[in-house]
């Protein structure tokens, strides 16, 4: 099926939004990622001071175990975004 001028441009902007829109995505996701390695970090020198950040741990404690969630979802949306650049683009990460 050969395309129209108007079909092939319209096929050239729809590919040009996917790929923006998943750089945008990993960007956000690497982002995220970096956000929560800062909060973990921050808890595990809480561990390593110990009984002198015993009370300011027990108030970090359920915001470090969000980060670690959010940390894993994050690495699984850049593997997935990963996988739609490699399928739509050939763009091997």
């Amino acid at each position: 099926m050969i395309l129209t001028p108007f079909e092939r441009a319209q096929a050239g902007q729809e590919r040009t939004a996917l790929l923006s829109a998943t750089i945008t995505a990993t960007r956000e996701m690497v982002n995220l990622g970096h956000e929560c390695d800062i909060q973990i970090t921050a808890f595990r020198n809480l561990l390593l001071m110990g009984d002198a950040g015993k009370a300011l741990r027990a108030e970090e404690k359920g915001i470090t175990a969000e980060a670690m969630k959010d940390a894993r979802m994050a690495n699984q949306a850049i593997v997935a975004l990963a996988n739609t650049l490699d399928q739509a683009f050939g763009i091997s990460a």
